[in-house]
């Protein structure tokens, strides 16, 4: 039971705001990302607007595919001369 319990912490992640998240969520709120990826909201947005982060916007609110983040900074990091692993 104990090792059930020590594994299940790790499946949470605090935000700056406080908030926890649960890493394994698959949709992300602009903040669980700027939180997720250490970047700032408000750059977050202008990427979004301008098609440079794959994302979806429901009504008024951003939403972030973490699969989707990844490969997207992936091969970003790659096109920059980064490294593939």
């Amino acid at each position: 039971m104990t090792g059930h319990l020590s594994e299940s912490i790790f499946h949470y992640k605090f935000l700056p705001n406080g908030e926890v998240m649960d890493t394994y969520d698959k949709w992300l709120t602009i903040d669980e990302l700027a939180g997720y990826i250490k970047m700032s909201r408000t750059k977050l947005y202008g990427m979004a607007q301008r098609g440079e982060v794959p994302a979806l916007k429901i009504g008024n609110q951003w939403r972030f595919d973490r699969e989707e983040i990844g490969q997207s900074m992936k091969a970003r990091a790659i096109g920059r001369g980064g490294s593939k692993a």
